[in-house]
């Protein structure tokens, strides 16, 4: 029997690969920025009566967003924006 980080094949032990968590984080905020932005299209459609305009636009800016979340969390070296900011290096914080 082995423990959580001895199974030998690199695996997380739930069928996906160790690197696969960030993608996984980065498609689940896809999803959600599409949501929210489409509830936020439906409520400014029912505020101002421009059904179905907004809710399409709002769409739109939360798949765009998703999507550049996206890339830059899985793909970063095809950020189209520059390079994406490195994590800063702490080895010479004196905690």
């Amino acid at each position: 029997m082995t423990s959580n980080g001895e199974n030998g094949g690199g695996s997380s032990g739930d069928g996906r690969s160790p690197g696969s968590q960030p993608a996984v984080g980065a498609g689940l905020t896809l999803a959600v920025s599409v949501g929210v932005f489409a509830y936020g299209g439906l409520w400014l459609d029912r505020q101002l009566g421009t059904k179905p305009w907004l809710l399409l636009v709002m769409v739109l800016l939360g798949i765009v967003g998703g999507m550049l979340h996206l890339v830059r969390t899985v793909a970063p070296e095809l950020w189209p924006f520059g390079p994406p900011n490195q994590p800063k290096d702490r080895s010479d914080d004196p905690r």
